[in-house]
């Protein structure tokens, strides 16, 4: 019993909203992964897979969701800032089996000719593993000896490869390489899939996020709200201002560290 990769939609970027086309074949039970780059909002009925996300100049984010009887024929993705590019992969079992996350790493690179993803822990036997990238160069990435490409697109470049494994336990660091030896940072996540029911993802799920200008001058300085908030949700803030101010925080938010 395996896990089987399907089929994919390719990458694009636009402006947001964009919409996103289904992968072909895919039938009720199959798992789809979409890779998220730009400050994009949980796409309605899809989960945030913890720990896929890295945060810098833009942000990656990897994507779940199971599809359904009457999955629709395609998914519109929401950006908070700026554009945005996705692409979708999707997997089906040889036995019918349901389809979990198995583990998950980021990790952010500096600038190198490598593209490196962090060492997890397998929990199964049998695996698929899936490792995304953004690179920030306009630069091709050499597959890992063993795993299939699945995408390597351009502006911006973002990259997939797959492999199915066997062995528990640790597993990594893996490393790819650039295509002409041009060195320039990378995100980096990777995802194991294995056969098994899915536990619900415990903890907050990020929702969407909004940036203020900074102000040079004494005074009051309004905060943007996410436009995607609901009702009950969570909202963290971060300011920076100089050590000779004493700022008032807005009623209702709480200081939860100052350095």
């Amino acid at each position: 019993m395996t896990i089987q990769f399907l089929s994919t939609t390719a990458p694009a970027a636009s402006s947001s909203p964009q919409v996103v086309v289904a992968p072909a074949g895919i039938a009720e039970g199959d798992v789809m992964l979409m890779e998220a780059y730009g400050f994009v909002e949980v796409p309605v009925g899809w989960t945030l897979i913890p720990g896929s996300e890295i945060h810098g100049d833009g942000a990656l984010s990897i994507f779940m969701r199971t599809v359904t009887a009457s999955e629709p024929a395609d998914y519109t993705v929401i950006a908070t800032a700026g554009g945005l590019i996705t692409g979708i992969i999707a997997f089906t079992s040889d036995a019918a089996q349901p389809i979990r996350v198995d583990a998950v790493g980021s990790q952010s690179n500096g600038v190198s000719t490598d593209r490196t993803w962090p060492v997890v822990t397998l929990v199964a036997a049998e695996t698929m593993i899936v490792a995304f990238a953004h690179v920030s160069a306009n630069v091709g990435t050499v597959p890992t000896a063993g795993f299939t490409e699945r995408w390597d697109t351009l502006n911006p470049r973002m990259y997939c490869m797959t492999d199915d494994h066997s062995g528990a336990g640790s597993y990594g660091p893996l490393v790819a390489v650039a295509a002409i030896g041009f060195a320039s940072e990378s995100y980096c996540v990777l995802v194991a899939l294995s056969e098994g029911t899915q536990e619900d993802f415990s903890g907050p799920q990020y929702r969407a996020k909004s940036q203020t200008s900074y102000g040079l001058v004494n005074g009051s300085i309004g905060l943007a709200v996410p436009s995607a908030l609901e009702v009950g949700d969570y909202m963290l803030a971060s300011l920076s201002f100089g050590t000779d101010k004493t700022p008032t925080f807005p009623a209702g938010l709480e200081l939860i560290e100052a350095v």
